[in-house]
């Protein structure tokens, strides 16, 4: 590529696609090296009002699962709890029926020894 004279810009030459020969190309450089460009993005209406009403949706079953992850947790507590009360009341029972057991089946024990009883 060649300098113009004045500074402006270079010149260049590439091959005519339509024929034969070459082209002549002419460039500038950009001040502050950005290019801004501005550009509109076709959507749809429907599109975009389905898409916040599903968010909306997905917000609202992210509450519904957390209020029944919490009652699923309720429920467990309460079901280890009525555990804990049975087992309890059947250690009761148990020790209960262990020490009638053992009293009906040793014969009683004297207040003293028979040697120094009179």
């Amino acid at each position: 590529m060649l300098k113009f004279h004045d500074g402006s810009g270079q010149i260049g030459a590439y091959r005519n696609p339509n024929g034969p020969g070459l082209l002549n190309a002419r460039f500038q450089a950009v001040e502050g090296g950005v290019i801004k460009g501005v550009s509109t993005i076709p959507y749809d209406p429907t599109m975009l009002f389905l898409a916040a009403a599903v968010a909306q949706i997905n917000q609202k079953l992210d509450v519904i699962q957390a209020t029944v992850d919490e009652l699923f947790q309720y429920e467990r507590e309460r079901d280890k709890a009525e555990l804990r009360d049975s087992l309890k009341t059947l250690l009761g029972i148990l020790q209960e029926y262990g020490d009638s057991c053992d009293s009906e089946s040793e014969p009683p024990r004297p207040s003293c020894s028979p040697s120094r009883c009179p």
